[in-house]
This record gives C-alpha cells, sequence and structure tokens, in this order.
C-alpha cells in the first residue's frame, strides 16, 4: 500500500510563475542586442566574427534558453490544473461515511 502523493499547489505555480518571468528576462536579454559594439572591432574580418557570434548568442538566448523556461513554467501550472482536477474527482469516489460515524 503506498501513502499517496502530494503537492504543495501554491509553491508549484510559484515556481511556475517564476520560470515564466525568467524565460521573459532572457527573451528581453537576447533582443536586446549582444555584442553592440562590434562596429569598432577594427578590421573587417573581426567585425564579421563579432556580428555573427552576437547573432548567433542572440539566436541561442531567445530560440533556446527563453523559450525552453516559458515552456517549462506552461507545463508546470498545466500539471498544477490537472492535480487539483484529480483531487476533485477523488473525493467525489470516495465513500460515504457512515451516519454517525463523526
Amino acid at each position: 500500500m503506498t501513502s499517496g502523493f502530494e503537492i504543495e499547489y501554491e509553491e508549484a505555480w510559484a515556481a511556475g510563475s517564476a520560470l515564466l518571468r525568467a524565460g521573459d528576462d532572457v527573451d528581453a536579454a537576447g533582443r536586446a542586442g549582444i555584442l553592440l559594439g562590434a562596429d569598432a572591432y577594427g578590421g573587417p574580418r573581426l567585425v564579421g566574427a563579432g556580428r555573427s557570434f552576437g547573432a548567433r548568442f542572440e539566436h541561442l538566448l531567445v530560440q533556446g534558453l527563453a523559450e525552453e523556461a516559458v515552456a517549462a513554467g506552461e507545463n508546470l501550472h498545466a500539471t498544477v490544473r490537472d492535480y487539483a482536477d484529480v483531487d476533485v474527482l477523488a473525493l467525489g469516489l470516495l465513500p460515504a461515511a457512515p451516519a454517525g460515524a463523526l
């Protein structure tokens, strides 16, 4: 017989919200621009390399890390909703206590 499993809804929801905020922050940082001073690097090869690296790093931040954090936050919120729904359903399946049992 198992002892059951419980989650703290408020804590799990707060963790999901924190992930959503983190994803938004990373997205904003990535879209703000990386290596904006690359044009001052001197030679055309250095400028090109700086721009190329900056573009790739921005893509990794926005398309990679930010989207993963947002997806994890959304999944955590969905999981909390699912657990809450199951808990409500489970209460409806419990047998009624006999009269005078309490």
